[in-house]
């Protein structure tokens, strides 16, 4: 299957330029039309799968069972659909700093603990300063949650939107988040590239998602490879420049 063509469709552009010029009373509103510029790059015949508003519960040790061997857990123990250990139903009680971003973007697989996100995506309504800072604290809490309870991963990436303006980032294991480039349009052409290259690197997944496990892990590890190809020395990305942030 060919890759996806890097210009989406007008009446879609059209949409989704109209959000700066009259942002709704509604962040649900917004969702409809980014869900279908994500979907555009990241389709489910390539094993994308775009989730809405999952939740990122924070890591948990499972709690040892009364009276049991060190290694005696509870039976119920969760696991998040990145494989990280999440409060079981068992141990009771409220689950802690749950949080919602208003989109992830995964390689998916046929297990429901072993999907691989790479992409948070944050939408605001309004295109002002206390949005965008709102928006740019939630999201680096997001990549770093994602980051340490992932359990494979060189690089994470951001998308935060503000009406119809729209700033890219990356998080890698090892540094601060950093902004590529500016603020652009959410229709701009470097925003529809960043998305075509995060596609692009991971296109092939879905030619490797029936092979053995141990073909599975190589082809995630090349992935992460992939994920980091573009990390040039000089400090940009993409020919882009990186700006630390957090």
């Amino acid at each position: 299957m060919a890759l996806p063509n890097i210009d989406i469709e007008v009446w879609l552009a059209d949409r989704l330029e109209a959000l700066s010029n009259a942002p709704p009373r509604y962040e649900a509103s917004m969702y409809g039309p980014h869900n279908g510029l994500l979907n555009h790059f990241f389709p489910t015949s390539r094993v994308f799968l775009v989730k809405p508003q999952p939740k990122l519960r924070p890591s948990y040790e499972a709690a040892l069972t009364i009276g049991g061997d060190d290694d005696d857990y509870f039976e119920e123990n969760s696991f998040s659909s990145i494989g990280a250990p999440v409060r079981p139903r068992a141990a009771g009680g409220r689950e802690e700093e749950v949080w919602i971003p208003d989109f992830i973007v995964a390689l998916a697989t046929r297990f429901i603990d072993a999907d691989f996100h790479f992409l948070v995506v944050e939408v605001k309504t309004d295109d002002t300063f206390g949005e965008w800072e709102k928006g740019r604290v939630q999201l680096n809490r997001y990549l770093v949650r994602q980051m340490t309870t992932s359990p494979v991963k060189k690089a994470i990436f951001g998308l935060l939107i503000c009406g119809g303006r729209a700033e890219m980032y990356r998080l890698k294991s090892r540094g601060p988040l950093e902004r590529i480039g500016d603020c652009y349009s959410i229709t701009d052409l470097k925003i529809r590239t960043f998305l075509w290259n995060l596609a692009r690197d991971r296109w092939d997944h879905a030619d490797n998602s029936d092979q053995e496990d141990e073909d599975e892990e190589d082809a995630e590890d090349e992935d992460e490879e992939d994920a980091d190809d573009d990390d040039d020395d000089d400090g940009t990305y993409d020919g882009l420049p990186l700006t630390t942030t957090f």
